[in-house]
This record gives structure tokens, C-alpha cells and sequence, in this order.
């Protein structure tokens, strides 16, 4: 398949250590999902790696076994949160929810790690922080230095942290949004994190939550990228053995749902809220360490696999041409394990990044969703299926029909 060097499968448990690991849900393997090239370099992405998901006995820790190198996944990473719809709004909201649970003084130094394109640090400097990202995708940052966020281009790790305790001392506010999951070695990041923390500091992690994958069938949040599938219970484990314990949880919408998770010092003044009992609580009924629960997913995605393909075959079989809506990470997951993506002509996306690109594996060219209104194929593949409704008003007076794989297959 690859060389050791590509891919490594794990023997033990990242949080507690155990090797009594179980496959609870085996996805279809995929080329690293969001490594959408140019056409002259699409042979460079046409390996597809095991993206199964285990469950460690011991301590319930959900998870890739098979863990792919970070410089097949980022070296030319298209993603900017400003692609993503509604995320600029919502790290604004982000930042307000932060300066006022924690009131913190103004002029404190905010590092986020996994800037990306610096979208949250924006919100942060408009109420008055000091701002510093870390990222190791060289475009991304590209757009954050242009809009005056300074940005370390690299790996966040030991040596990056002693780096900054050098240049700019420590933080009162770290976050890690949608990266935490995306480590290898958590022990050695919280240890770098905690490093250059301030003794009040509070380090910040949104991370797309297990309970909200399970009870909304968000199978296709499963890629390379994405290591850990945290819960409540496991995190909290995790934590405490670095001396960090949670003090809030904030719900959002984020990433089909997520949790932003507060982590303080276990000898600071900060106070736990008195909801995360009902949270803990809420959890336990998910039965999230439970195998039947994700055997249960797992049927339920294939059948709606089947249903997709049988209605994409009918309209082939009349002459129709289908195409997909959504050139993202998760759209490689859905086509893989849907097995429809070699019965698409094309996809269309409304980022930039990705039009005039070819999808992993497939090689779909990538459109401008204004093709729709040009070429009028017949059927459309709502890939970014949790973003239909807004994707079909903005395109109602398409003669496109538009077909929604999931949570139900239905049509628009």
C-alpha cells in the first residue's frame, strides 16, 4: 500500500495507553480527503488508506488506527475558515463569548493554534487582544499575515513553544479549534500548550463532539485528518492527567456540532459551571462506548448508500448526467463509502481554492457552482448534504434537480 514512513498503524491507546483496541465502524478506505490538485498532479493523490474507527476497551477513547503522515495531508491544504459557511460569524461570536465568560484584561496576548487564515484572531484584536496564530499551511497564514495577524508558519510542538516564551512570553487565552482531534501525540501538545499558559491562563479546544456525529449520522466527518473522535468523559480523563480541569462546555453548531471546552489549571480560581453535570448526564444516554451504537450507524449509512446509487444508475440509465455539490474533505469520505463517485461527471464549490481542481482519487473536475446554471445537468448530489436548504435557495432557479444523501435521502 505505502511505505512506514506514509502510515503507521496504532497498537495502543493514545490517551490511556491500552492495547485492547476494537473496529466498532470500517469505512471504505480513501485518498487523503482534502488534497484537491490540479489536474496535471492528480496521479500524486490516488492511494487510498484505511479511515476504520476503534474503540479502546479500557477507557472508551474513539479513534483512527491508521494514522497517516502530516506532509501527506498538509503541504498544499486548501481550506480556509472564510470557505466554510457561516464560520466567520461564528468565531465572532466565538471571541465575545470568551471576553465576556472570562473577563479578562484587554491587551492580553490570545495564541491560536491552527490559525489558519487567521479569522478568530481578528475577532480577538477588534476587542483589544495582542494576537499570535500557528499553523503549518503556508497559504493559509499567506492571508492572515495580509490582514495584520502575525503567524508562525509551522507545527505546534515543544520547540515551537519555547520559541514564543522567548519572543512574546505567555498567554492568558490558547486556543485549538478543530485541530486537537487532528494530533498524534496529545500528551506532547497539552505539555507544549501548558508551557507557555499563563497561571490564570485558560487553554480553549472546539472539537466536533462523538455524541452529535452519532445522533445526527455525520459519518462523513471521518477522514485522515481527523485522528480522535472525542467525548465528553474521554477528554476530561485525558486532561486531568495533564492537572487541566474542564470548566465550561459551549454547544455550538459548528462542524454539524461541537463542544468548546474550557481547561484551567486544577489549582486556579476559575469555577466549573454547574451545567456540566447535565452534560455528563445527557452523554451517558448516547451509549457511546456501546459497539451496537456505531453498528447501527454503520447500517444506516449503507442503506442510504444503496438508495443514492440506485436512483444516480436510474437516471444514467435514461441519458441524465449527475453531478456533486461540495468539494470538501468530507465530500471524499461520502463518495468513497456511498461508492458513487466514479457515476459523477464533475463537482461544483463556491471556494475558490478548489475550482479548477480535481477531486482525490476520481479526478472529478472541480466547477464554480455557476455551471449549474450553464450546463443543467440533470441531478446534483447535495455532498455538503448540511448545508442543502441554503445551497438549493441559492440555487432554486436551476433546472437541476437536487437529491440529499443524509441524515434521509430525500429530495429538494
Amino acid at each position: 500500500m505505502s511505505s512506514n514512513q506514509e502510515i503507521y498503524k496504532k497498537k495502543d491507546c493514545r490517551l490511556c495507553r491500552s492495547q485492547d483496541l476494537e473496529l466498532i465502524l470500517p469505512l471504505t478506505p480513501t485518498p487523503p480527503g482534502d488534497l484537491y490538485l490540479k489536474p496535471q498532479d492528480k496521479e500524486k493523490n490516488t492511494i487510498c488508506y484505511p479511515i476504520d474507527l476503534c474503540i479502546c476497551r479500557e477507557c472508551g477513547y474513539v479513534h483512527l488506527r491508521d494514522t497517516l503522515s502530516a506532509s501527506q495531508i498538509y503541504p498544499d491544504y486548501l481550506y480556509e475558515t472564510t470557505s466554510s459557511s457561516g464560520l466567520t460569524e461564528h468565531f465572532t461570536h466565538y471571541a465575545k463569548e470568551v471576553y465576556h465568560k472570562l473577563a479578562p484584561l484587554q491587551g492580553g496576548l490570545v495564541i491560536d493554534i491552527g490559525s489558519n487564515d487567521g479569522t478568530l484572531l481578528k475577532a480577538f484584536k477588534t476587542l483589544g487582544f495582542s494576537s499570535l496564530g500557528i499553523d503549518p499551511a503556508y497559504n493559509a497564514t499567506l492571508k492572515a499575515q495580509e490582514h495584520g495577524i502575525e503567524t508562525i508558519v509551522d507545527f505546534f510542538n515543544q520547540g515551537t513553544a519555547n520559541r514564543i516564551a522567548n519572543t512574546h512570553g505567555k498567554a492568558k487565552i490558547i486556543t485549538a479549534n478543530n485541530v486537537f482531534a487532528n494530533i498524534d501525540d496529545m500528551d506532547e501538545f497539552v505539555n507544549a500548550a501548558k508551557s507557555i499558559l499563563s497561571n490564570d491562563g485558560v487553554f480553549i479546544i472546539e472539537f466536533a463532539y462523538l455524541g452529535d456525529l452519532i445522533k445526527y449520522k455525520i459519518f462523513d466527518y471521518i477522514y485522515h485528518e481527523h485522528l480522535s473522535y472525542f467525548s465528553i468523559a474521554t477528554l476530561e480523563k485525558f486532561f486531568l492527567k495533564h492537572e487541566l480541569r474542564l470548566l465550561h462546555l459551549s454547544h455550538t453548531e459548528s462542524k454539524g456540532g461541537s463542544f468548546r471546552a474550557y481547561f484551567s489549571g486544577i489549582n486556579n480560581d476559575h469555577i466549573q459551571a454547574e451545567s456540566l453535570e447535565q452534560e455528563r448526564v445527557k452523554e451517558q444516554a448516547l451509549q457511546l462506548e456501546n459497539k451496537q451504537t456505531y453498528t447501527q450507524l454503520d447500517q444506516f449509512v449503507l442503506s442510504n448508500a444503496k438508495e443514492v446509487r440506485n436512483i444516480i444508475r436510474s437516471h444514467k440509465k435514461n441519458g441524465g448526467r449527475c453531478i456533486g455539490y461540495g468539494a470538501s474533505v468530507t465530500s471524499t469520505t461520502l463518495l468513497y463509502h456511498f461508492g458513487i463517485g466514479d457515476q459523477l461527471d464533475y463537482l461544483v464549490d463556491d471556494n475558490p481554492a478548489k475550482i479548477g481542481t480535481v477531486s482525490p482519487g476520481f479526478h472529478l473536475p472541480v466547477h464554480s457552482s455557476d455551471k449549474l446554471n450553464t450546463d443543467k445537468p440533470d441531478l446534483c448530489i447535495m455532498l455538503a448534504w448540511r448545508y442543502a436548504k441554503k445551497i438549493y435557495m441559492k440555487n432554486i432557479s436551476s433546472d437541476t434537480r437536487f437529491l440529499v444523501p443524509m441524515p434521509t435521502v430525500e429530495w429538494l
